[in-house]
């Protein structure tokens, strides 16, 4: 199989080169993951930042409903 190729230290080659290949899709797969968590966690935020937003412009439109406005 010389002529095609396949040398003595081809098959240890190619079971290295296999396990940094699952070793990099793994590697992959969990910074998706950890980028999914942080953008939801971005986005709860986001929405926490909001809520508070619009509870201080209630107040604030509370504060000065009936106020005179001259003033």
């Amino acid at each position: 199989m010389v002529s095609e190729g396949l040398t003595a230290p081809f098959p240890g080659e190619i079971t290295t080169l296999t396990t940094k290949l699952y070793g990099d899709l793994d590697t992959t797969e969990t910074a998706v993951e950890n980028r999914d968590i942080k953008t939801q966690q971005r986005i709860i935020a986001g929405k926490e930042l909001w809520a508070l937003m619009l509870r201080y412009a209630n107040v604030g439109k509370r504060m000065f409903e009936f106020s005179e406005e001259a003033r």
